[in-house]
């Protein structure tokens, strides 16, 4: 399955490329821009390409519409974070202290300025003793609370439920997040050295590490592929880029060995060579590629993860099936 056009892969260039190479990519991509050939999640790299631009000094009229874009961001973002702290600040009335995590939790850590990446998907991790209260405190105060079903693709995190606020921003809790098939993170689980701090409107807030976001980004990618993916490799890059000298890279290898972790992460890696090069994703690249896997992982992928995406109880059955009659014939074959 072809996960990214060659306009998306050129976005990718002009976005994190520098110096001559940026040069090489930018005709292609005024092209695009000129026949309007963007959607989806690719206009979430615009303000990153007019950041750029404007640190390589490229002058062209086009710079400036891009550099409006930023300003839209910009102004969305102030009325995302407005409504993030009423949240914030009930709960800090109620003494509870979330964690925040996901794709919210990455812009922050990662993006140093509001016109760079758009806020959104602010999903909390909470103690599951004070869940209820939460729920309680946002009824009342008149925040609408509804259930969120939890994510079949295996490597998500299971939303308990979401809280809507007055200008319609979601905001997801849960009490545990899985990172990968066989770990699962809970907020009791996290020590204080797993965790940093970013200022929030004024307000301390928790986010994961950079280890920690590393295998959260890894962890979530069969639930992105293929509608987001193209934003998935640009947190990716951006984090290689900015934190490969802080991961703690054996905790990322031991994750690793999770084969429904490291089975798609092999399937994309035509994409991740495609990226602007950097030391953090040489290193990637490398760790991935030198990982070996079994015919018996490939297959307990395809069961467990792509074939549950379609049907979980066809997926049960057909698991079953193999490990009854045929996983045990396979080592026979190579007698």
């Amino acid at each position: 399955m072809k996960l990214l056009s060659s306009s998306q892969i050129n976005l990718l260039a002009v976005a994190f490329s520098q110096g001559d190479e940026l040069l090489a990519a930018w005709p292609q991509f005024r092209e695009t821009m000129a026949e309007d050939n963007i959607s989806g999640a690719d206009y979430l790299l615009l303000p990153l390409i007019s950041h750029n631009l404007e640190a390589n000094q490229i002058q062209d009229s086009l710079v400036d519409f891009l550099k409006g874009t930023s300003r839209y961001i910009w102004c969305r973002n102030q009325v995302f974070k407005q409504e993030i702290t009423k949240i914030l600040l009930l709960l800090k009335q109620r003494q509870i202290q979330p964690v925040l995590i996901g794709i919210g939790g990455l812009s922050l850590a990662l993006y140093s300025s509001d016109k760079l990446m758009k806020l959104r998907d602010f999903l909390f991790i909470v103690p599951p003793s004070q869940l209820k209260t939460l729920k309680q405190a946002c009824l009342e105060a008149n925040f609408p609370v509804q259930p969120s079903l939890d994510d079949n693709n295996g490597n998500s995190c299971p939303s308990l439920f979401t809280v809507i606020t007055p200008e319609n921003i979601e905001v997801s809790f849960t009490s545990a997040i899985q990172l990968g098939e066989n770990a699962q993170l809970t907020i009791t689980d996290l020590h204080p050295l797993q965790t940093s701090t970013c200022l929030f409107n004024g307000i301390e807030l928790p986010v994961l590490n950079e280890t920690y976001q590393a295998l959260y980004l890894l962890s979530s990618l069969n639930s992105v592929m293929p509608k987001n993916f193209i934003d998935w490799l640009a947190n990716l890059s951006t984090l290689l880029n900015a934190s490969f000298e802080s991961i703690d890279w054996e905790i990322i290898e031991s994750y690793l060995s999770d084969n429904q972790m490291i089975y798609p992460l092999k399937q994309i890696l035509p994409y991740l060579k495609k990226l602007p090069p950097s030391p953090g994703l040489a290193y990637f690249i490398d760790l991935t590629q030198t990982r070996r896997l079994s015919q018996e992982q490939r297959i307990d992928y395809f069961l467990s993860v792509q074939v549950r995406q379609v049907s979980p109880r066809l997926s049960g059955k057909l698991k079953y099936w193999y490990n009854r009659y045929a996983q045990p014939w396979l080592p026979l074959q190579k007698i």
